[in-house]
């Protein structure tokens, strides 16, 4: 009989223990991560505005820094330099008014998206 009791509370004791350590996984629904380049840029709906209005400006690009960024080719054929230049922060100027996050994002995602003259 003491057997049995010695047997009964080591099966109690592991049984509860097992069931103390027992994990419930929950389901974790993570926030997708958005990719900012998911829809395509349009050069002349965005990225020519941004440049028309920041940097192709009297005084900058528009008539005196070289590049001069006043024409579609010119803005076309600079596309790499003008992303490393405002993706790195080094353009526009400290003097200037600064571009916001989101028109560097727009220029970024255009050049990653082949500069395309659309």
């Amino acid at each position: 009989m003491n057997n049995f009791k010695h047997v009964f509370w080591i099966s109690l004791i592991l049984f509860c223990a097992s069931c103390a350590y027992d994990k419930y996984e929950e389901e974790v629904i993570e926030d997708p991560i958005e990719d900012p380049c998911a829809d395509p840029v349009s050069f002349a709906n965005d990225v020519k505005v941004i440049i028309n209005t920041s940097c192709a400006v009297s005084g900058c690009h528009g008539n005196v820094q070289s590049p001069l960024l006043t024409t579609d080719e010119a803005i076309l054929s600079n596309a790499t330099q003008i992303q490393f230049q405002v993706t790195s922060g080094q353009m526009p100027p400290a003097r200037s008014a600064a571009l916001e996050a989101d028109e560097i994002a727009l220029i970024d995602c255009w050049v990653e998206q082949g500069a395309q003259d659309n």
